[in-house]
């Protein structure tokens, strides 16, 4: 009698269909996901907007305000004796000239008021005063034929026909003249001074480079 045979059971035929639907189902998940991230703005990266931060910085000094330089050349009749007899750099003061025209040193260098300039000035430091104000555009050109030192100038502002000297403001002025200015060569500094809006029928302003070459003196009525 032939031995008895048992038929194979269907056991690893399920195993392999369920292995098989699991690798199925697992690879249209990843499917799906990847087709939502590719359809997302951005991809996976998260949507960001950076405002860029504005900033106001003051403006240069002698470069706004409104331009007030009358265009006059007549030679001042009306400068305050007070300032003809006690100017800044003696030991003399120059010809007194109209506020747009030049004045000529000794030693050949020139000065120029290239603008002045009607501002509202604001104090910050001891003894300067908030209000109108004029900024008062300075340049000086070397025709000596040498360099020569900056270091010493000094632009003062005188007011009314009293020649009252008005209060410098260090925040609405540039920076001072400094340094050396070479033969042929040009330069400008920004002086702002308080100056009432009552007190600009006479102007006169003073430039002094050096001592012993005098002082420049211009003068005039301001609108």
């Amino acid at each position: 009698m032939s031995p008895r045979t048992t038929p194979a059971s269907p056991a690893p035929r399920r195993n392999r269909r369920r292995v098989l639907l699991a690798g199925l189902v697992a690879v249209l998940a990843i499917a799906v996901v990847a087709g939502w991230l590719a359809l997302r703005p951005g991809g996976d990266e998260p949507s960001t907007s950076t405002a860029t931060p504005t900033t106001t910085s003051a403006p240069e000094p002698g470069t706004h305000g409104t331009s007030v330089l009358p265009t006059t050349s007549a030679a001042p009749s009306d400068v305050p004796g007070t300032v003809l007899a006690d100017v800044p750099g003696k030991p003399q003061a120059l010809a007194p000239v109209a506020l747009g025209q030049p004045a000529v040193y000794s030693d050949g260098v020139s000065a120029r008021l290239v603008d002045i300039k009607a501002i509202t000035g604001e104090a910050h430091g001891i003894g300067e005063t908030s209000g109108s104000a004029l900024a008062i555009v300075v340049e000086l050109t070397n025709t000596s034929g040498a360099p020569i030192s900056l270091d010493t100038v000094a632009v003062n502002v005188y007011t009314g026909a009293d020649g009252a000297p008005a209060a410098r403001l260090q925040g609405d002025s540039g920076a001072p003249f400094s340094g050396s200015l070479g033969a042929g060569e040009s330069a400008q500094a920004v002086y702002a001074f308080t100056v009432p809006e009552d007190r600009r029928g006479v102007v006169t302003v003073t430039v002094g480079v050096t001592p012993e070459a005098g002082t420049a003196v211009f003068s005039g009525a301001v609108a």
